[in-house]
């Protein structure tokens, strides 16, 4: 059995972050991914620095929010934390929420028509065609979603659908056991 670790970053510091990233993959973990709040911190700024600091651990978002970031500059930073990491990313991609989003002074819209339009403009920066340096060395995107509402897109788009799992964490302890 593989573990890993999901830190909800919004009131650690990015050195804190890094620093459990280098202790998870001492410690044998097999992957860390890191939740991005709405202007509480930048979430893929944290798996950057993750991969320049370990050497093995699978990192990820979980999720970057769709609303924060042009999909060209999303798939950009995709492709350097690729180029620090070869293939260790999982870019988990998500809305996040409409009170949070409209929170922080961004526009809502439909989020299925977000996470669709997004995954596109990933694709064509991933194959090349967007600009940038290089392309990566695969495809590292995953749609996040925890509503029926956004995973018709992401399975359209051939994305895994992470989604919370509905038992209590009793069951989940029990079956780490």
């Amino acid at each position: 059995m593989q573990l890993g670790i999901t830190l909800w970053g919004f009131d650690l510091g990015y050195r804190e972050a890094v620093d459990l990233a280098r202790r998870a993959e001492d410690e044998g973990f097999h992957n860390l991914f890191m939740v991005e709040g709405v202007l509480s911190n930048d979430g893929l700024t944290t798996v950057a620095l993750m991969a320049a600091r370990t050497s093995r651990l699978l990192i990820g978002t979980n999720i970057a929010n769709v609303y924060l970031r042009h999909p060209v500059m999303l798939g950009t930073a995709a492709v350097a934390i690729d180029d620090v990491a070869p293939e260790r990313l999982v870019l988990g991609l998500g809305p996040n929420n409409q009170s949070m989003v409209t929170q922080g002074g961004f526009t809502w819209r439909d989020p299925r028509e977000v996470l669709r339009e997004t995954t596109a403009t990933l694709r064509t920066v991933f194959a090349g065609q967007a600009g940038g340096p290089r392309p990566p060395r695969r495809a590292p995107t995953r749609t996040g979603s925890c509503s029926t509402s956004t995973r018709p897109p992401a399975t359209a788009a051939r994305s895994t659908v992470f989604a919370r799992p509905p038992r209590p964490l009793d069951a989940i302890r029990a079956r780490c056991q």
